[in-house]
């Protein structure tokens, strides 16, 4: 594992993207869904970005990319969360997809499967992304991620 520690400025700007709500939630479970996941979306690729020292949010990144980005900065997860979440494999079969594919699914081509997807499986989606954000939360909020 590498010693790389979040700054004060990176753990500020975690905490502000943590605390944020994008504000769908009034609109459902879709909605809902969706305010949790462009969270975690925008909290794993500012740490990729933080990882690779660039300036900028990565429009293309990769699930492969979250893992390494997690341990570059010590940040405790479960190995087995990562995919559910991340990945971007198309063809998951139907109730399997991930989080982002559904997503995808939903917000690029308006599918009505996805969307039924994500409502059947709301429980078990919500769950999973509320992980990610505590697990990334966690690491802001701890005095030893910190480097001067």
């Amino acid at each position: 594992m590498n010693d790389s520690l979040l700054n004060e400025n990176q753990r500020k700007a975690l905490r502000e993207i943590i605390d944020s709500e994008p504000g769908f939630k009034a609109q459902g479970v879709i909605g809902e869904f969706l305010d949790l996941w462009l969270v975690c979306e925008v909290l794993v690729k500012k740490l990729i970005m933080y990882q690779k020292s660039e300036s900028e949010l990565p429009m293309n990144w990769q699930w492969t990319q979250v893992g390494p980005a997690l341990r570059n900065f010590g940040i405790m997860y479960e190995d087995e969360k990562v995919k559910p979440a991340f990945s971007g494999d198309r063809k998951a079969k139907r109730g399997e997809k991930s989080a982002r594919v559904l997503r995808n699914g939903y917000l690029h081509t308006l599918s009505k499967s996805d969307t039924s997807e994500i409502e059947r499986r709301k429980k078990e989606l919500l769950l999973l992304l509320e992980y990610w954000k505590q697990a990334i939360g966690n690491a802001t909020s701890q005095s030893k991620s910190i480097r001067a």
